[in-house]
Formats: C-alpha cells, structure tokens, sequence
C-alpha cells in the first residue's frame, strides 16, 4: 500500500461532496472506468466534458476505477460518445 492508497482511505470529503451534488442535480448518470484501461488523463476527459458544455461532479479514484457523474438529461449519451471517443473503456455506465 503507498502513500497515496493510505490518504485516499481517510478521505471521506469527496464521496460526501459528491452526494450532496447528485442531490442538488436530482440525481445523475455515473460512468465508471478502470483506470488501467484509461489512454488519457482523467483531466483531459473532464477537459473534453467541459468543451461540450457537459457539467460533471464527483470525480473520483476508487480502488484502481475512476467515477465520473454527469446530469440525466439527454447529454449523458453525449458524455458517454465523447468519453468513448477518448479512447477511454466504460465499464459502467448508468
């Protein structure tokens, strides 16, 4: 276990946020990704969300999986195109 694995167990701030975003957006569509498999940066995929005007939230590593939460509109589909277009593998997404 490194030290970044020992901080990310005390960190509780960020699922909290992360919560209390998905109920202020009333909800929300998570994509998750397995960091493995991920050709760029997980800032480039919020980069990439951000220029199609696609507002994203609880962004997080958890246990070699990055999670990202889009609004349930008609943009997840959006999201999900472009985060597939990156080259990146969803190996869950709702």
């Amino acid at each position: 276990m490194d030290l970044f694995e020992i901080g990310m167990a005390f960190d509780w701030l960020t699922p909290l946020a992360a919560f209390v975003q998905d109920w202020v957006n009333e909800g929300g569509h998570t994509f998750v990704m397995p960091e493995a498999y991920m050709p760029v940066a997980m800032r480039d995929v919020c980069q990439a969300l951000a220029a199609y005007d696609i507002h994203h939230w609880g962004v997080m590593l958890v246990e070699g999986y990055w999670m990202v939460t889009v609004p349930p509109d008609g943009r997840a589909l959006l999201a999900r195109r472009i985060i597939e277009g990156l080259g990146c593998w969803i190996e869950y997404g709702r």
